[in-house]
């Protein structure tokens, strides 16, 4: 009988396939940005200031309690028979003392024009070069070279011994009478199964990896430097205006009044009732008596 034996046999053909090949460039454009800039100037402010100026004004001055007697008079004494001076009442009488002059320093707030310097920022816009890179992708033929393997079917012939059983038929005497059975050749048919490999031609799909450079959008954080205007806080020292009270010692000059008994002459002239008297007698009430 005969059967397709499989050889397998290697063979190599060339597939021509496409890449996209990255291809970089260097580019520059222009990029805009804004800048801070300082620009000086002066300026002319209102500044609070003063200076102390001292002062002299009059108050009244202090009234006081003062003691005096009024005039006294003669009053004839019968016992003594002659005139005794009799001194008046005493009483107290308020008086108000000489005005007393003072000084105090008085602060005297005044304007003055100051010029500072001054810095202000202006926004400028500037060019600068920015030197990207770009890919772009050039497509590129190229070849490959595939190995594979195929099947071959190829006739063969081959010789089975199968075994099988035969039926003899062997002649013995009989006295009798006896059927003789003979083997007569016969022609059949047998169906038998058998498996058969028949090369039948089958469209298959092979996934063969390669690979492709495609432009993908990218967002990219690029850092630029820029000036911005930043608040910075800082301490100022302003003198301000206050009034303050200060005790100052000072000399005042006030007059005050005293009692000072100053001796007059007083001449005194006796009554007629007396009968006269000489002025040389000192014992007599018509001599001049100091008072």
């Amino acid at each position: 009988y005969t059967v397709c034996k499989p050889v397998y046999e290697k063979r190599t053909k060339d597939i021509c396939y496409t890449v996209c090949k990255p291809v970089y460039e260097k580019r520059t454009k222009n990029c805009c940005y804004t800048v801070c800039k300082p620009v000086h100037y002066t300026k002319t402010i209102k500044v609070c200031c003063g200076h102390w100026e001292t002062k002299t004004y009059e108050r009244p001055g202090p009234v006081i309690c003062k003691t005096i007697q009024e005039p006294g008079c003669w009053v004839w004494d019968p016992c003594r028979c002659r005139c005794v001076y009799k001194p008046g009442a005493c009483k107290k009488v308020k008086i108000q003392c000489a005005p007393i002059k003072c000084c105090k320093k008085v602060w005297v707030p005044e304007i003055r024009e100051k010029t500072i310097n001054c810095v202000k920022y202006v926004r400028e816009t500037v060019t600068k070069p920015v030197t990207y890179t770009v890919c772009r992708m050039v497509p590129e033929k190229r070849v490959k070279t595939c190995t594979y393997t195929v099947c071959r079917m190829v006739p063969e012939k081959r010789v089975k011994t199968c075994t099988y059983r035969v039926c003899k038929m062997v002649p013995v005497q009989k006295t009798c009478t006896y059927r003789v059975c003979t083997m007569v050749p016969e022609k059949r048919v047998k169906t038998c199964t058998y498996r058969v490999c028949k090369m039948v031609p089958q469209t298959c799909t092979k996934k063969v990896p390669y690979r492709v450079c495609r432009m993908v959008k990218q967002d990219c954080v690029r850092k630029v430097p820029y000036t911005v205007c930043k608040p910075v806080h800082y301490t100022k020292t302003v003198r301000v205006c206050r009034t303050v009270c200060e005790k100052v010692p000072y000399t005042v000059t006030r007059c005050v009044p005293k009692v000072i008994c100053k001796q007059v002459p007083v001449k005194v002239c006796c009554p007629v009732a007396c009968g006269g008297c000489d002025d040389a007698d000192p014992g007599c009430g018509c001599a001049v008596k100091t008072g």
